[in-house]
């Protein structure tokens, strides 16, 4: 059980500093690490890197949002100002 724990671990960092270093998606190493390392079938590796591409999608369009309602409330405040 601990060895497959550090298998998902170590899976998880390497995606992040490939999709870091290099601004892929993290299914570039995410689906052969879950066939080959985890030995996951195929249809399932795809569908599992997709949810965790999807929840890492979803977080930052949260956070963009946020960025874009504070420029808003921004450019209201210095119109109104004036």
């Amino acid at each position: 059980m601990v060895r497959v724990n550090m298998k998902k671990i170590i899976i998880g960092v390497l995606a992040g500093i490939v999709c870091g270093l290099f601004g892929t998606g993290g299914g570039l190493v995410l689906v052969p690490a879950f066939i080959y390392m985890l030995e996951i079938e195929p249809k399932k590796a795809r569908a599992t890197s997709l949810t965790c591409m999807l929840i890492m999608v979803i977080m930052e369009t949260d956070q963009d949002s946020i960025e874009i309602i504070d420029l808003i409330i921004t450019i209201i405040m210095l119109q109104w100002k004036k």
